[in-house]
């Protein structure tokens, strides 16, 4: 994704020792800075950067997408526990539907277990529909991480644009 100056690997962490590149890394790595504002802040600070231009531009480009990456791995993360929980919630929500076929088996249910079958149906809707909701949710979750793929190659581009 990026086509500018060299950056090694310590540039990663090394970048926030400057001053300039560690106040506007984090600015353009926010979704909210947009494109129009993150292209001039970027052209002004190329254009202070003197003789060091290309340096300290592969320097931006690397505190960005350093904060970018972090900002990714940790939403994925989260993806994970999220997914997790869901299973589990479907496992819980399967195993009430059974216990459910079992009480509905019963060819004279007492007045307790009618109690219980009406409880369990309850519950089970409830359940459903935490689940059905909680799942739209995770559809809009996963686009996350792709706009932040999109913001740091747009960065990479853009930040590159300007070395010489």
């Amino acid at each position: 994704m990026w086509a500018g100056p060299a950056i090694a690997p310590e540039d990663l962490e090394t970048w926030r020792r400057d001053p300039g590149v560690a106040a506007l890394a984090p600015v353009l790595a926010v979704r909210r800075t947009t494109e129009a504002e993150a292209e001039k802040l970027i052209a002004d600070f190329a254009a202070q950067s003197g003789d060091a231009r290309d340096r300290k531009l592969a320097l931006l480009f690397a505190g960005a997408f350093s904060l970018i990456d972090r900002e990714r791995s940790e939403i994925i993360s989260g993806i994970g526990r999220y997914a997790r929980a869901q299973f589990a919630m479907a496992s819980g929500i399967d195993e009430a539907q059974v216990q459910l076929s079992e009480l509905l088996a019963i060819e004279a249910p007492d007045f307790d277990t009618q109690d219980r079958i009406e409880v369990m149906e309850d519950e089970i809707l409830w359940k459903t529909r935490i689940y059905q909701d909680r799942q739209q949710s995770l559809t809009y979750v996963c686009e996350t991480p792709v706009l932040l793929e999109k913001r740091a190659f747009w960065l990479a581009r853009t930040i590159a644009g300007h070395a010489e």
